[in-house]
């Protein structure tokens, strides 16, 4: 019997109190402008977990107004006018049990628990810039699917969200700190000539998204295998791996082979001098790229990319990090920083780090997650890495390609030596570890 997931009620959550006047414009800063117009993602997984749907209702409704943004529409790509419209909260029920989830806890499987239906990403009042999907299974378990407009929302400020919102369903909302919304457009605001920006909602080519676990006794190996003068941290050495085996699937498939270049996100929060409240929301996010010459075969050396990632994050906050403080020259080096994205010669990959951010503590009342899972961007090359729930060092990388460089990189004996291609989930359950294992 095939999964399915039935939709049984959909909703907006207004705030408990109405959005002053004074706030209804909030204006996007211009990160927020050159961010794609597309949902970031999170799928929280729970092994038991009460009727709790009025409860989560409820403490969203109380914590919107510390996140007015969250409850409004955007507007041409300038400000989000805050008409308090709400998110639209989705429930609905499976008819399999989480069991089943975690044996084959792939991205098209993850995806069935988030609301991605135009029906409720378009609504008659414009695009909601948060969709929550409740999903009850046959077990007693629970999927609780986030999409969070990327235009508004980077990794830190999910997690802030995330945090503030289990906090308040939990009864803990008076220790709940108020979210810094206006720090990124007070520093960068926005342009008016970028009001009507077109940027690609996704890639035009077939794309395929797998998850890659690295525990950490492979995390350690390849730090081993992978160190220069001075040790990888694991995200690079993962980074590193992976963008030298994306970039040889893409030249066995190519017919002509182009220069190859990974760009590296950093969380600006913690670059800046003095450093931003990590409660900052918004996209305080910048990217370096690395750019290395390859070896005889065509092959990128990971020892030289990993060297070529610390360098790189060196120039960054030396040269990209410092324009960005001088206050009559910070937009401007954004708006150049955008022309190395610009290029046309080059195969490009993304990776974005949601490594050590505390969005995997999300506890509602019923315990943490058994697993937190993504879903890629529709864009190709793009990688994800994120705390692999077994804690201890790991990694888990979601990586989305072309549908024909997945099928070379996913075979790959190197990648392979270092990373187990979407294993089952294990978890505690009553002090007894459970390990879901895949039916023959």
């Amino acid at each position: 019997m095939a999964m399915e997931v039935e939709i049984s009620s959909t909703e907006t959550i207004k705030p408990s109190s109405p959005t002053p006047t004074h706030l209804k414009h909030f204006s996007l800063s211009l990160l927020d402008q050159l961010n794609a117009p597309v949902f970031s993602k999170l799928v929280y997984f729970y092994p038991h977990a009460p009727s709790i749907s009025p409860t989560l209702k409820k403490s969203l409704s109380q914590i919107l107004p510390l996140f007015y943004p969250f409850a409004g529409r955007i507007r041409g790509n300038l400000y989000v006018d805050c008409t308090d419209d709400g998110p639209v909260f989705v429930e609905a029920r499976v008819n399999r049990s989480l069991e089943d989830v975690l044996k084959n806890p792939s991205d098209e499987v993850v995806r069935k628990f988030l609301s991605l239906d135009p029906r409720f990403c378009d609504t008659d009042s414009g695009r909601p810039l948060l969709v929550v999907q409740t999903s009850f299974f046959e077990c007693g378990g629970l999927a609780i699917g986030l999409l969070f407009f990327h235009k508004i929302a980077d990794a830190a400020t999910m997690a802030t969200f995330v945090t503030a919102w289990a906090a308040a369903a939990r009864g803990s909302g008076n220790a709940v700190r108020s979210p810094e919304l206006l720090t990124a457009s007070s520093l960068y605001p926005p342009k008016d000539f970028l009001s009507n920006l077109q940027i690609p909602s996704g890639s035009e080519e077939k794309i395929s998204t797998k998850r890659f676990v690295f525990d950490s006794s492979n995390v350690a190996a390849l730090k081993a295998e992978s160190a220069g003068k001075i040790g990888p941290t694991r995200v690079e050495s993962v980074s590193a791996l992976i963008w030298k085996l994306a970039a040889k699937a893409a030249r066995s498939n190519a017919l002509k082979k182009k220069p190859s270049v990974l760009f590296q996100s950093v969380n600006l929060r913690t670059r800046l001098d003095p450093q931003l409240p990590e409660n900052s929301t918004g996209n305080i996010v910048g990217y370096f790229p690395v750019a290395l010459p390859e070896e005889g075969g065509g092959e990128i050396d990971l020892r030289r990319s990993v060297e070529g990632l610390k360098r790189g994050l060196i120039e960054f906050c030396n040269g990209y990090v410092k324009k960005l403080q001088e206050r009559e020259n910070g937009c401007s080096a954004i708006l150049e920083r955008m022309k190395v994205f610009d290029r046309g010669d080059a195969d490009t990959y993304t990776v974005t780090s949601w490594c050590r951010f505390p969005m995997q503590q999300a506890d509602f009342g019923w315990g943490k997650p058994v697993w937190l899972a993504t879903a890629c961007l529709p864009f190709k090359n793009i990688v994800v890495l994120m705390d692999s729930g077994g804690g201890g060092g790991g990694v888990e990388a979601w990586v989305s390609l072309k549908n024909e460089d997945m099928a070379a990189f996913e075979r790959d004996p190197e990648l392979l030596a270092y990373a187990s291609l979407n294993p089952p989930i294990s978890f505690l359950q009553s002090g007894v570890d459970y390990l879901f294992v895949r039916s023959k």
